[in-house]
């Protein structure tokens, strides 16, 4: 999507900014959310317990319990027509912003989501090789596989996703800092966005295969193409711009009427 028409209105409501950090040194802990899930999802589906293996043996197997309270920083990727270009720089008005994440339309399958906006933070594509195929015909041919994975947090507490940093159209998150071009040509190959979360009864999470997008392979496309669909319920605490080799915070926003408390810097 075009962010220009969003930013230009989003202009003028970047001085009500809920908390600004940009003149400190401090740092934060981002995470993949593949990471957020593989911790979930290990206490959610614990090893089977061996048929020969004592009870004692396979309570040291056992995964750590999972901290309800826990709250993570979380990269926020750009999707569609960001996605090579996650900022844009307004020079009349020397403003640089990045934008991240998407709106996600479609719930799990066989589960019952809390009511919230579901937004996509991250999309993984895993290519799976390739094979012979033939058809009814006899033609062969070499068919490539791939499989795509999107990461969704449905935020439970909505109303408190903050106007100024959030497009609710589009579910596309954004944060601005002022700088001269120079500076900001430099910031915009530095920065990038990240969100804080604390995941609300996690271990209801849903991880799935998709069959709404799978595609077959044919003679003319010749690749089959699948998909699967992580999906959390959380709170939105923060939104953070920081710099991706230092974890320096540059900005941070927070949630407007959230009874979450924040992570404390390092």
């Amino acid at each position: 999507m075009r962010i220009s028409a969003f930013l230009s209105s989003m202009l003028i409501a970047v001085s009500l900014v809920i908390s600004q950090t940009s003149e400190t040194k401090a740092t934060i802990e981002v995470h993949d959310i593949k990471d957020v899930f593989d911790v979930i999802l290990e206490y959610k589906y614990p090893p089977k317990r061996g048929e020969f293996e004592t009870l004692e043996d396979y309570k040291k197997r056992l995964p750590t319990p999972y901290d309800s309270s826990s709250i993570w920083y979380v990269f926020l990727e750009a999707m569609g027509d960001a996605r090579n270009k996650p900022y844009e720089y307004d020079i009349d008005n020397e403003m640089l912003t990045f934008v991240g994440g998407s709106k996600y339309e479609l719930p799990p399958k066989n589960y019952e989501p809390l009511q919230g906006y579901p937004i996509c933070v991250k999309v993984r594509n895993k290519e799976l090789g390739s094979y012979e195929a033939t058809n009814a015909f006899g033609a062969t041919i070499n068919v490539e596989k791939t499989h795509f994975e999107a990461f969704v947090v449905n935020y439970v507490n909505e109303s408190g996703l903050p106007e100024v940093a959030f497009d609710r159209a589009n579910g596309v998150f954004s944060c601005s800092i002022e700088k001269p071009p120079k500076e900001a040509e430099q910031l915009s190959q530095q920065l990038e966005l990240a969100i804080e979360i604390k995941p609300v009864n996690p271990l209801n999470c849903a991880e799935e295969d998709s069959d709404f997008d799978l595609i077959n392979p044919t003679m003319n496309f010749p690749y089959e193409m699948s998909s699967s669909l992580y999906w959390v319920d959380a709170q939105f605490v923060s939104l953070v711009l920081y710099n991706k080799s230092t974890l320096v915070v540059q900005k941070r926003i927070l949630c407007k009427d959230s009874t979450v408390e924040s992570q404390k810097f390092h």
